[in-house]
């Protein structure tokens, strides 16, 4: 929880996710109580973004048939990839959900920010994955590198990027990424087809 929030700041200033990646019709799986609709003045582009989370009682991201194969814009999720059974899967059926050229907003924890080292994780016992951009070789037993794993998917890699504002290197005595700080590594990719806007 807070990805969303803590991103806000940094989106706006960009302009990119205005004029781009948030606009038309949108799903926020795994948002809590925290979906991005709540920031929607800040995307003019954006017509409606759904909220998604199990906890809703809007069942499994991984596997959803709430929204019809190619009818939305763009996915965003936020800090959700870490709890599912199995991230290729997940990512393979929500660009099954994407109109050709949509986009995929995820942010997931950095290993070595979020973890720092330990595993089973100290700060959440429900994440069953880890994540890094690219590394030769990880402590983690279940280390997914970011750059090796998304060009599986056939997609335009429009970002990847290590998020480390307010990051405290060792500092260990909490999470980091629910008190404001935004330590984490967000990525954009573009499903194949559709027009370049």
């Amino acid at each position: 929880m807070g990805g969303t929030l803590h991103a806000q700041a940094r989106r706006i200033a960009d302009g990119e996710f205005a004029a781009r990646y948030f606009v038309g019709e949108g799903v926020d799986f795994g948002c809590g109580g925290e979906c991005l609709s709540q920031f929607a003045e800040h995307y003019p582009r954006m017509t409606v973004c759904h909220p998604f989370d199990m906890e809703m009682g809007h069942g499994d991201a991984q596997t959803t048939d709430t929204f019809p194969p190619e009818t939305l814009d763009f996915i965003h999720s936020s800090h959700l990839l870490e709890h599912v059974r199995d991230p290729w899967v997940t990512i393979a059926h929500w660009l099954t959900l994407l109109k050709p050229g949509g986009y995929l907003i995820s942010i997931v924890p950095d290993e070595d920010m979020y973890e720092q080292g330990a595993w089973p994780p100290r700060f959440n016992n429900d994440h069953k994955h880890t994540f890094c951009i690219s590394k030769a070789s990880s402590w983690s037993p279940v280390s997914i590198p970011l750059a090796e794993m998304l060009p599986d998917f056939g997609c335009t890699i429009e970002r990847i990027v290590r998020l480390t504002r307010d990051y405290e290197p060792g500092w260990s005595n909490g999470d980091q990424s629910t008190i404001g700080r935004e330590v984490a590594i967000e990525f954009v990719i573009r499903k194949a087809g559709g027009v370049v806007i």
